[in-house]
């Protein structure tokens, strides 16, 4: 029982992520929009809010960041939606906790 107890314990440890260590990452999408960050993160918050309503969108000093994160995990995906030019430059980073990258990554193209 203490062996299992352990082994849970440990792997809830080692699932735990924060946005930094998402941003040590490579990114699942790097790429540029000519929104304006606040007109792209309008567009993918509703987005990934379907997904998983625990969705948050934080104003930063360049532009926007949308985060998730899941119970027993931690940062899950993440947004960063700076702005560059007259545009934004986007990159989404997922924690290797989630499988597959799917509907993030697709849905953050549909909104360049």
């Amino acid at each position: 029982m203490r062996i299992l107890i352990g082994a849970m314990i440990l792997a809830l440890l080692t699932g735990c992520s924060s946005v930094s260590s998402l941003e040590e990452g490579r990114p699942e999408l790097s790429a540029s929009t000519t929104k304006t960050p606040e007109k792209y993160a309008k567009c993918l918050m509703p987005k990934w809010q379907e997904i998983n309503a625990s969705t948050t969108s934080t104003e930063t000093e360049t532009g926007y960041r949308l985060l998730l994160n899941v119970d027993f995990v931690g940062a899950a995906a993440l947004a960063n939606i700076e702005q560059d030019g007259s545009g934004a430059r986007v990159r989404i980073y997922k924690s290797s906790a989630i499988m597959g990258s799917g509907k993030w990554a697709e849905t953050a193209r549909s909104c360049l």
